[in-house]
């Protein structure tokens, strides 16, 4: 009878981060990623509640406000994107859109740490969170977080008509 080895235990998951770490003798923490290449800043990996708000612009078309994940990992802040989906300070999807990512100033991405609120069991507010994430990235990926425009203050504008005024009078001076 032909003697059977036992098969080696698989290796544990690690990133080639951490591999690579381990080579050089250096400790690594598993729970923290960096998208260097694309840009978006640090990323602390945490497990969130499974009951998450869904953020504008995820909201619609398809409405949806929130909704629960099965087995959800998440984050603990989303870097220089938002959070597309959150439960307090924690959330499960991240958006960058264009602008925010610094390697790559016209992209835009989404992650999300969970696969199974794509799965067709998983209700009407996954299915229309899944149809509104596609259709960010459809559309380039619109503005993620709040526009803001920055105003002047008083002395600012004062300043700003008195640079117009000066402006204006060498204008008139050297025409006259």
């Amino acid at each position: 009878m032909a003697r059977v080895p036992h098969p080696r235990p698989a290796p544990p998951l690690t990133s080639p981060r951490t591999a690579d770490a381990r080579e050089r003798g250096r400790q690594y923490d598993d729970r923290s990623w960096t998208f260097l290449p694309a840009g978006g800043g640090a990323l602390t990996f945490t497990t969130p509640n499974s009951t998450q708000t869904v953020n504008p612009p995820f909201t619609g078309p398809n409405p949806v406000t929130s909704f629960s994940y099965a087995a959800p990992g998440g984050v603990t802040s989303p870097a220089s994107g938002a959070y597309a989906t959150n439960a307090c300070t924690d959330g499960s999807a991240i958006a960058w859109g264009p602008g925010h990512l610094s390697n790559a100033p016209t992209a835009a991405l989404v992650v999300v740490f969970d696969v199974n609120f794509m799965q067709a069991a998983a209700g009407v507010g996954p299915t229309n969170f899944l149809k509104n994430l596609i259709g960010f990235i459809n559309a380039g990926g619109g503005p993620v977080g709040p526009v803001l425009v920055p105003t002047l203050g008083t002395y600012s504008l004062v300043l700003l008509a008195l640079l117009l005024a000066a402006g204006s009078f060498m204008v008139l001076r050297r025409r006259g």
